[in-house]
């Protein structure tokens, strides 16, 4: 047996999780082995103690929980719970955009939709996520966040331009026309309030 392999079995036995996790180990080496054998892992390179970690997606879990000595004489472990972050609409938006910017996509989504549940009377939020879906390319959760961002403000003109890319992306050609026509009366609106047109 393996240095390493000797600290995490004296560390769970600690914690009186060697006996059940050995077996859990066993299995998943059985598991390795067949697959291994019908040549799906042929050629990965992974070694039977990361594949061991990567389907035990708990293990750290496990070791992590705070011990606690019940009353009887096996250890329980209470799972320890943090106190849900409680944010706003806008902390939540902008918390969106920093991943965004990380280049955490599917964090900013997850952030943006966040948002979305608190208020969903939110154009630029939508606005956003329809730019993080693009970014990812899926046009068509795009299309429908840049609707409800016009839905919502209707003169949105950036909103409606990615729209008409989105839509024209997904081959959707007379609403992408519709779209960008739409931006364009918009931007002459704009301009001849402005008096540039």
């Amino acid at each position: 047996m393996k240095s390493s392999d000797e600290k995490i079995i004296k560390l769970l036995n600690k914690k009186g999780l060697a006996e059940s996790s050995l077996q859990k180990t066993k299995t998943i080496e059985r598991q390795f082995h067949s697959l291994q054998r019908k040549q799906k892992l042929k050629n990965i390179g992974i070694s039977i103690k990361s594949y061991i970690f990567k389907s035990c997606s708990n293990f750290k879990k496990i070791i992590d929980k705070p011990f606690i000595r019940s009353s009887g004489t096996e250890p329980s472990f209470k799972e320890s719970k943090k106190p849900e972050i409680k944010r706003s609409a806008s902390e939540w938006f902008s918390h969106g955009n920093k991943l965004n910017d990380e280049g955490n996509c599917e964090g900013a989504i997850k952030a943006y939709k966040y948002a979305l549940n608190i208020n969903s009377n939110l154009p630029s939020v939508w606005y956003n996520l329809g730019c993080t879906y693009a970014k990812i390319g899926n046009d068509i959760e795009a299309v429908k966040s840049y609707q409800e961002a016009v839905k919502r403000h209707s003169d949105y003109l950036e909103a409606w331009h990615n729209l008409g890319s989105a839509l024209d992306r997904l081959g959707r050609t007379k609403e992408a026309e519709l779209a960008f026509h739409t931006e364009f009366l918009i931007w002459k609106k704009h301009a001849q309030k402005e008096g540039r047109y």
